[in-house]
């Protein structure tokens, strides 16, 4: 008997309720949601730190993640910035799309009032995202003396002509005119313009104002999209 009772003390007791509950696996995070988060981690290190001092590491821990999630999902630093600056231009051109849709019926569009709201929805930007145009002139300026973020960058800033050239192309068709050079160019002009003001209002803010912004982009519009009487040609 006494056997038995030391055999029965020395036995594990059972475990009950919530204790004898291991804890499960932490869910885990879907890919496009750490895509997004190292995105938006990345904007704010990029913007605050510029590109040279930023460090993946810091990028990470930012969004709440190790740096190996950057790598497998954007494979470098170059890659990270270029993916980065693309996502904001592909929504400065929704937004613009969705400001023009918005404003005009497609039965009293008129080419003033599109080219009146197009102005206004690119001054904005220019006035107000000040991070983003940090990050455009920055990459910008990254890639003219790097061959990496060069190479990273290319296929995006293609894309994002095409954008441009397709927003324009459904624009110019609704209202029945046409610019008088062809489509591709007319979107590297506005690309180029839009970069530029960006550039010189970075620069001298006082002196590039919303006013002059506005007069600058509302010249280069009205000589290479003349009113449908005028001598357009067709592309």
């Amino acid at each position: 008997m006494g056997r038995a009772a030391a055999s029965a003390r020395s036995a594990p007791s059972a475990p009950s309720g919530a204790a004898a509950e291991s804890p499960g696996p932490a869910p885990r995070v879907p890919r496009a949601e750490v895509r997004r988060r190292l995105l938006a981690a990345a904007a704010r290190v990029f913007a605050e730190r510029g590109y040279s001092e930023s460090r993946l590491d810091d990028v990470a821990r930012a969004a709440g993640f190790t740096k190996g999630a950057v790598y497998s999902n954007f494979g470098s630093k170059q890659e990270l910035f270029a993916e980065l600056v693309s996502a904001h231009m592909a929504e400065q051109v929704a937004n613009v799309r969705g400001g023009i849709t918005s404003a005009t019926a497609p039965d009293s569009a008129d080419r003033d009032g599109v080219q009146a709201r197009g102005i206004e929805l690119l001054s904005d930007y220019l006035v107000s995202d000040d991070r983003g145009q940090r990050l455009v002139l920055e990459f910008a300026a990254q890639a003219s003396r790097d061959p990496q973020v060069q190479a990273a960058w290319a296929p995006h800033r293609r894309a994002h002509q095409d954008a441009v050239v397709e927003l324009m192309t459904e624009q110019l068709q609704a209202l029945g005119v046409s610019a008088i050079v062809d489509l591709d160019t007319l979107a590297l002009i506005m690309i180029a313009l839009r970069n530029g003001l960006a550039l010189e209002r970075a620069s001298a803010p006082e002196q590039v104002d919303r006013p002059v912004i506005e007069r600058a982009v509302a010249a280069v519009l009205t000589s290479l999209i003349p009113p449908a009487s005028g001598p357009a040609t067709d592309r």
